[in-house]
């Protein structure tokens, strides 16, 4: 099975417009909540909601295409607890990795009620902007981006920016637009380690 995604972001209005759009399409609601995504160095994340937590660590794989530039990604993820997040975040300190940047957002997820199409609402509380990432799974490669630019074309979604950014990099340019520090300037562990 192949996965294809993309992140649009909304303009004002367009959130409700896309909430609305999802439920005349038999999308339902999953879950809702806010979320605390903790970046280190050495590719590694600590998330955290509603009594969860879980470590990520992001490598990539040793293949690289270097034609259509893909890189195969590996994650390996620990659950924790919710309160056992303070403690990763001692640990992860007390092992050397650095401290990059913190994303928070009010993540909600929709899921079609037939087809393998999930979509993910997020609401970066501290850039004040919203994204869309559609997400389809399909058979082939080829289907997976028809779904994709169907689904995308569906939910109103065509007219909207696409982001290619990953959110803790949105976050760190917002940082240094607004004079505050960063945690760790040129590293980006979202991308993955090699």
């Amino acid at each position: 099975m192949f996965q294809r995604e993309r992140t649009h972001e909304l303009t004002s209005g367009d959130g409700n417009a896309l909430t609305e759009r999802l439920a005349e399409l038999q999308f339902h609601r999953l879950h809702r909540a806010f979320e605390a995504d903790t970046y280190y160095s050495d590719g590694t994340r600590i998330r955290q909601r509603n009594g969860y937590a879980e470590i990520t660590r992001t490598a990539a794989a040793a293949e690289h295409h270097h034609i259509t530039g893909v890189t195969h990604l590996t994650a390996k993820v620990v659950l924790l607890s919710g309160d056992q997040a303070v403690a990763a975040h001692e640990l992860l300190s007390a092992l050397g990795l650095d401290y990059l940047v913190r994303v928070q957002k009010v993540r909600t997820v929709f899921q079609h009620v037939q087809e393998t199409i999930t979509v993910t609402v997020d609401e970066l509380t501290d850039l004040q902007r919203c994204f869309a990432e559609t997400k389809v799974t399909a058979s082939t490669m080829t289907n997976a981006r028809q779904r994709l630019a169907a689904a995308e074309h569906s939910l109103g979604l065509s007219h909207c920016r696409i982001e290619p950014r990953p959110y803790p990099e949105l976050v760190l340019a917002h940082l240094a637009a607004h004079n505050s520090e960063p945690a760790k300037a040129g590293e980006r562990p979202w991308t993955a380690v090699p």
